[in-house]
Formats: structure tokens, C-alpha cells, sequence
């Protein structure tokens, strides 16, 4: 994840459009899914991801 959101920054700096931005927000929300796991139990963090998760990463269309 952290590879994505670099090269999107990267792009970003460089042309500031709104699908790069659009991106970033994206991923700073599954970033704040996974601060919000930190530490819980494997199972817990599992639910979560697939719930959480799931709804972010399949707006993004990919």
C-alpha cells in the first residue's frame, strides 16, 4: 500500500489533478481503518477489513 500511495503523491506533486487527490483521500481512509485495528485481536482486524474495507476498495473500481 505504502508503494501505491507514493507513486500517487509523487504524481500528484507533479500535476495536481483530481484523480490523484481523489486517490490519496481513498487511501488515507484505509490507512484510518488500519490505525483503528492496531492491536486488536487477528480476528477482530479481519472482520473489520472485510467489512470496512471492502466497501472503500470497491468504490475505487479498480
Amino acid at each position: 500500500m505504502a508503494h501505491r500511495r507514493r507513486k500517487f503523491h509523487a504524481l500528484f506533486v507533479a500535476r495536481r489533478n483530481e484523480v490523484d487527490s481523489e486517490a490519496l483521500h481513498r487511501i488515507g481512509e484505509l490507512y484510518a481503518i488500519e490505525a483503528a485495528i492496531r492491536g486488536k485481536p487477528p480476528d477482530m482486524r479481519r472482520r473489520v477489513r472485510q467489512e470496512q474495507t471492502r466497501l472503500l476498495l470497491d468504490a475505487i473500481e479498480i
